[in-house]
């Protein structure tokens, strides 16, 4: 069975029933949150489907459509009738007019206190690895990094010796990032603050998304920090990479 939910004041979906629960759960879709599935005529609130108690799927029966077949009929539903996915079925929702509810973006100073956090369990995992890499690779190629170069035919090796532990650094960050989020949507930063990063559907990232907004974040960087400053005066609290990879970053609950 597939469901599809208001999220940010557009439709979103189709998601499995499994995925549907966990964002119950996680509060992504809260009792206000419009949803809708095969079968049903209009979009209705979560609240007045949801049964008493924790939140869980209700015991709705399954209803087999042939794909092309649902239509809504004028004036019976909030919302106009919808493009159909890859599965066939259509669902009656066009241009958002209803926005999200229950959804709270985290906003610069926040993240800025994860970042903060981040970085010192960054340093902390990445000091040991790169010292040991800096010292071999100087070794292997015959500098000493206790004396300043002497002349110019020793800044190609010094050079060298600095790319191998930024790579280093890089892949550290990256492991950190992508075991961290896929398993919790978190770093061990927003964790602590209480945030946490989703895609803009409110589903979460995968690896490949999570090591390109990796990427993207350097942009943010490069520009001075104007790529990060610019969330405290988005709608939705983006940075340059949220906007690249279209993710945000929200409140747990």
């Amino acid at each position: 069975m597939e469901w599809y939910y208001v999220f940010n004041g557009q439709r979103t979906g189709p998601v499995s029933r499994s995925e549907f629960d966990r964002l119950v759960q996680t509060g992504v879709i809260t009792p206000a949150t419009l949803v809708w599935r095969p079968g049903m005529d209009n979009w209705q609130p979560w609240s007045e489907l949801a049964p008493p108690g924790p939140p869980a799927l209700p015991p709705l029966p399954d209803t087999d459509a042939e794909a092309g077949e649902f239509a809504v009929e004028a004036g019976e539903a909030p919302l106009s009738a919808g493009a159909g996915h890859a599965g066939g079925q259509a669902a009656p929702f066009g241009e958002p007019v209803f926005p999200a509810t229950g959804t709270r973006f985290a906003g610069f100073w926040i993240r800025l206190a994860a970042k903060l956090i981040d970085g010192v369990c960054l340093f902390a995992l990445c000091v040991v690895p790169q010292l040991v890499v800096i010292f071999s690779v100087a070794a292997a190629l015959g500098v000493d990094l206790s004396q300043p170069p002497s002349d110019l035919s020793e800044l190609g090796p010094r050079l060298l010796v600095q790319m191998a532990s930024l790579v280093v650094g890089t892949i550290i960050g990256i492991g950190y990032s992508v075991f961290f989020i896929r398993r919790f949507d978190a770093t061990p930063g927003k964790l602590a603050v209480g945030i946490r990063l989703v895609r803009a559907d409110g589903t979460k990232l995968s690896a490949g998304r999570i090591i390109g907004r990796y990427f993207a974040e350097q942009l943010s960087i490069m520009t001075f920090l104007v790529g990060y400053i610019i969330a405290g005066f988005d709608g939705e609290k983006r940075s340059l990479h949220d906007y690249i990879c279209d993710t945000r970053v929200v409140f747990k609950n």
